[in-house]
């Protein structure tokens, strides 16, 4: 997906990386200094017109369903699985400086995210076991880059370890059907987050955070109900 005159809202963290570390003048405007000191006193984080914003990813999905024969009954067993992977997430400013995104966690853009479900059915008793894959990427996209001015070009290391690993989540649930004289009761429970997994620590303005986005941060958590259908 290409869209021209993209509008977006650029965090000030962003526009201090874009006007020192890319050169871009248009985001460098933005920033009010003491006339002074040379501190900076406010960068406004409005909605502004960019050049270009682009995105391509590429979705697979797959589902197979077979009846099995384990412990008796009607028995099925079914499996769906659902990836997508990006190949670009890019943004030009109205100068012409491009900043890929697809790996960037303060944003919350994984390259890679799959959901995979594993459903077990026989008669009245239902039961699933689903996985939810979150690739890693870098804390910050500019981290650890080369940078290019008037008297220098060479790679500056901002952090040892710009890397954050993937995460993998799984859930699952078991449902009970009891036919009832114009309906159907069922009775359920569930748990999401089984192994609690944590969320990793994430650079959002600079600040180490358990960042929200795709990733679980409530931890294990139980939920019993039924649902009545008639």
């Amino acid at each position: 997906m290409s869209l021209k005159d993209a509008i977006e809202q650029l965090l000030a963290q962003r526009v201090i990386d874009l006007c020192y570390e890319q050169g871009d003048q248009s985001q460098c405007s933005r920033i009010t200094r003491d006339q002074t000191t040379n501190a900076i006193l406010f960068i406004p984080q409005t909605f502004q017109n960019l050049s270009k914003a682009n995105v391509e990813a590429i979705d697979l999905e797959f589902g197979y369903t077979h009846g099995i024969h384990l412990f008796g009954g009607s028995e099925h067993l079914g499996l769906r699985v659902f990836g997508s992977y990006t190949l670009e997430n890019s943004v030009t400013s109205a100068t012409g400086v491009k900043t890929e995104r697809a790996s960037a966690l303060s944003l919350q853009n994984m390259k890679k995210k799959a959901n995979a479900t594993l459903n077990y059915s026989n008669g009245p008793f239902k039961w699933n076991l689903q996985a939810r894959y979150l690739s890693g990427g870098n804390l910050n996209e500019t981290f650890n880059t080369r940078r290019t001015n008037a008297t220098f070009d060479h790679v500056i290391y901002d952090v040892a370890d710009n890397i954050v690993g993937a995460s993998v989540y799984w859930d699952t649930r078991l449902g009970y059907d009891i036919p009832l004289q114009k309906g159907t009761l069922e009775l359920f429970g569930n748990v999401t987050n089984l192994l609690d997994r944590d969320p990793p620590l994430v650079l959002v303005e600079n600040l180490s955070s358990q960042a929200g986005g795709g990733y679980d941060q409530l931890g294990r958590r139980y939920v019993l109900g039924f649902n009545l259908k008639f």
